[in-house]
């Protein structure tokens, strides 16, 4: 069975998968729920390393090598999940996975970062400022730590140049307070 085809299997099921997409770190990997996934790209609702409501991850689905179920560790995991009674959001399915990604983002109000082209650092970091779908573009009202949470200009990216992205996860949620805080003051 391909990789895409296991993973499609897991939308639905109340069950935390982990699939690895970084071919320099093959330790490193998208734990969560399968959500969504298309010929491009692939959607978990994420879950923290400690079974923690962590936002949600979108990957190029080509890039995905390995999948991980059923361990004691993804186990675990949804026993301290469900103990917790963490939910995540429905991310609408209406358009392509990226397209459903970034509007439910945008909706939401979630700062995303953006890695474009590569595995290093994400990229970017901001506010979804605008949606192209037409022309398959967005852009990203940025913030940097080196400006305190103040919005740093802006960044324009094509939906195929976009390797991975999370909105509302842990490093995200703290982008979101140093950007409030900045601008009451």
């Amino acid at each position: 069975m391909k990789l895409q085809e296991l993973f499609k299997s897991f939308i639905g099921k109340d069950e935390i998968i982990s699939v690895f997409c970084n071919p320099e770190d093959e330790y490193s990997s998208i734990v969560g729920f399968a959500t969504q996934t298309d010929d491009d790209y692939f959607i978990c609702n994420a879950v923290s390393p400690t079974g923690e409501y962590d936002g949600y991850s979108l990957r190029k689905t080509d890039n995905a090598f390995r999948i991980d179920y059923g361990s004691h560790y993804e186990i675990s995991l949804m026993k301290v999940f469900a103990y917790k009674n963490h939910k995540h959001a429905v991310i609408p399915n209406n358009n392509s996975v990226i397209a459903n990604f970034i509007q439910f983002a945008k909706n939401s109000d979630f700062i995303v970062s953006v890695g474009i082209r590569d595995y290093s650092e994400n990229s970017v970091t901001g506010y979804i400022d605008n949606i192209d779908i037409k022309s398959e573009t967005f852009t990203i009202h940025t913030i940097t730590k080196e400006k305190e949470g103040h919005f740093d200009g802006y960044t324009s990216v094509n939906f195929n140049d976009v390797y991975r992205m999370r909105c509302d996860e842990e490093n995200d949620r703290y982008y979101q307070i140093l950007n409030k805080l900045a601008t009451e003051t």
